[in-house]
């Protein structure tokens, strides 16, 4: 074989260059390939166009399992004692153990703060010196403008100082649907491990007890620890622009999911709280919140609820977005039993349609897992009437998760990778209790229905990885 000299390196044609690097999944692979000569810094970008699975942690074996099946990944070790709970423009929403909410490029490693979840609308109270530094309030029994009608400062009692019959009984707290005490005591000592990491909690929980939620001293709320927040407060959230992208600057948006009823917030460019977007009510029915997915969509919000009720919010307006009930049948072959669980994903297309995807969530009792193994997919046109199924996404794929929910075209994945669906595990609750949970990652093929696992010798995963679009 002849030998080729460094000077010749840079003599390689673009073309072949780009086909090479196709072949290298790890992205510090590929930036070590980059550096290679000035030319080839040159010619390749810095951050190539396609969609990347982050792996917040660092384990030889998945990257090698991952690298097989031909996806190009990013590690990020630096980030497994965060949580992960959104990715948009490239960006990836990262929840800190105190609380913090960043914004974070893994590439260029820039980064910028979005308030703090201290200031979600649903914190009676915070101290960050105590061992539960956060009063929650039940937003079903405080008032629009945050008063409790039931505090202690009020009056209780009519003039002849009697119970008028409204005053707080301790045993009727509503926390009590929700939370049991007894039901919050967890070992600790299977925390955050079995992704082969040595990340700890970080933060000192060394208890074989430890309680995350107790019942709190006022009326309707609950304390609760800086795991529990961060693990379970913030379900997803996305933002309307890069936070870099400076002609955007002033129209910033950035969405949360939030709380116990998984509600709506907002903050814009500047801002430094969350503010709640209140949920419409049909006939003034009292329902819970319940959202499941968010996105931006040409110039506007929409939403999508347990019972796949669409809502549309105009962020044009001064103040607290606008929003609407889009009055849209749910699809005629969906059901919504006790036993059978789904999960459901917004996704906005070019021509100004929506796509749902529903995701159907099995729960395996004796091994106490779950697997996620249909998908279906349905379309609204514009100005259509109800949902019409789709079959075929042609040379499209989807990836949903804790990302953004987008429609990819194939020019930016791998041959193979078109009328799929591409999904991570964003079920929370299991991974909290640290049984099972994280490993729900794969691939559901719409050709021939089956969903195959990436990780299918895997149980636990957390953090969880993400699709970063």
């Amino acid at each position: 074989m002849e030998h080729i000299e460094s000077s010749q390196w840079s003599e390689l044609g673009d073309d072949l260059l780009h086909e090479i690097a196709k072949l290298l999944y790890s992205y510090d692979d590929y930036c070590r390939f980059r550096a290679v000569c000035k030319e080839w810094n040159r010619v390749l970008p810095q951050i190539p166009n396609r969609p990347w699975l982050v792996l917040p942690f660092d384990d030889k074996a998945i990257e090698t399992r991952v690298a097989e099946e031909k996806i190009y990944y990013v590690k990020l070790p630096e980030l497994q004692t965060t949580k992960l709970r959104g990715s948009c423009f490239g960006w990836l929403m990262v929840v800190g153990f105190d609380g913090t909410l960043r914004m974070l490029n893994p590439f260029t490693r820039k980064h910028s703060d979005l308030p703090p979840m201290s200031t979600f609308p649903d914190i009676f109270d915070y101290n960050p010196d105590l061992e539960m530094p956060y009063v929650v309030k039940e937003l079903k029994v405080f008032n629009e403008d945050g008063n409790n009608p039931y505090n202690e400062d009020d009056e209780d009692s009519d003039d002849n100082g009697e119970d008028d019959g409204d005053s707080y009984d301790e045993g009727d707290d509503p926390n009590e649907d929700y939370f049991n005490e007894s039901d919050n005591d967890f070992d600790e000592s299977d925390d955050e491990g079995d992704n082969d990491s040595d990340e700890s909690d970080n933060e000192g929980d060394d208890k074989d007890d430890y309680v995350y939620i107790c019942i709190g001293s006022t009326y309707g709320t609950i304390n609760i620890s800086n795991k529990f927040m961060q693990m379970m407060h913030v379900k997803k959230i996305i933002i309307s622009s890069s936070p870099d992208d400076e002609y955007k600057q002033d129209e910033f948006m950035a969405i949360a999911i939030y709380g116990i009823y998984n509600r709506l917030a907002f903050c814009k460019h500047g801002d430094n709280e969350w503010t709640d977007i209140p949920k419409l009510q049909k006939d003034d029915v009292n329902c819970d919140y319940d959202y499941e997915d968010v996105i931006f969509h040409q110039g506007k919000i929409y939403v999508i609820d347990t019972f796949t009720q669409i809502f549309e919010f105009d962020i044009k307006t001064f103040g607290t977005p606008l929003g609407r009930i889009i009055e849209i049948p749910k699809p005629h072959d969906l059901y919504f039993l006790a036993t059978n669980w789904k999960f459901a994903y917004l996704i906005g297309c070019l021509d100004g349609s929506l796509l749902m995807v529903v995701r159907h969530i099995n729960f395996d009792d004796e091994n106490i897992g779950f697997n996620s193994p249909k998908f279906d997919i349905y379309k609204l046109e514009n100005g259509a009437k109800q949902w019409s199924k789709v079959f075929d996404l042609k040379k499209y794929a989807l990836f949903v998760g804790f990302n953004s929910s987008v429609l990819m075209s194939a020019n930016v994945f791998p041959n193979g990778w078109e009328n799929r669906v591409h999904y991570t595990d964003n079920v929370l609750p299991t991974q909290f209790y640290r049984s099972v949970g994280g490993y729900d990652i794969g691939v559901f093929n719409l050709e021939d229905e089956k969903s195959t696992l990436l990780f299918p010798d895997i149980t636990l995963l957390s953090s969880p990885p993400i699709w970063l679009v």
